[in-house]
């Protein structure tokens, strides 16, 4: 399976899908999530819940995660020729991308690119890499918050849950837990 994920990247085997996500007091729609998924000619269709580890393990996220991005930049960018109003586009950045010290310059050479604005996007972000590295993480999403993308703690509830992440004021929002909202409802 590892080298079947490795042809994947080659052989354009991934697809990005849009999850709507909407407001239900008033209807309206808040953004689109990105999801991706592997169309593995042995397997069928993946989605990155299902490969992540596999992925991690073989080196391939930030591949699989930075193809993702330039192919979201590149479908914003053809429906804004087409005239199309577009809403928030949600983005999930693993903490292995959020390492990287050159994530700020790669997004915003793409959002230049593809004549993008950094308003556009939502990043999906968890706690891991800050619980692992804090002071390291902090400046992370400081760059990203001044780079002018909104940042979602995505998974709250889950975990550790560091309050103090919660204090620093780079959040716009939070994303409950699965197993938060079960009971809820």
């Amino acid at each position: 399976l590892a080298v079947d994920l490795q042809q994947a990247l080659s052989q354009y085997q991934f697809e990005l899908f849009y999850q709507v996500d909407y407001r239900l007091s008033d209807r309206q729609l808040q953004a689109l999530t990105v999801k991706i998924c592997w169309h593995s000619p042995q397997q069928g269709a993946l989605w990155l819940a299902q490969f992540r580890q596999l992925a991690e393990h073989n080196h391939l996220l930030l591949a699989i995660e930075r193809w993702s991005f330039q192919q979201l930049c590149q479908h914003l960018w053809q429906w804004q020729q087409q005239g199309l109003q577009l809403p928030k586009f949600r983005f999930e950045l693993s903490s292995l991308q959020l390492q990287q010290p050159d994530l700020v310059p790669f997004l915003q050479h793409h959002l230049q690119e593809w004549h993008l604005p950094s308003q556009s996007f939502e990043l999906l972000l968890t706690e891991h890499y800050w619980l692992q590295q804090p002071v390291e993480a902090l400046k992370q999403l400081q760059l990203l918050q001044q780079a002018g993308f909104a940042l979602i703690w995505q998974g709250y509830g889950s975990g550790v849950c560091a309050l103090q992440l919660l204090q620093q004021g780079c959040w716009s929002g939070v994303m409950l837990a699965a197993e938060l909202v079960a009971p809820l409802e």
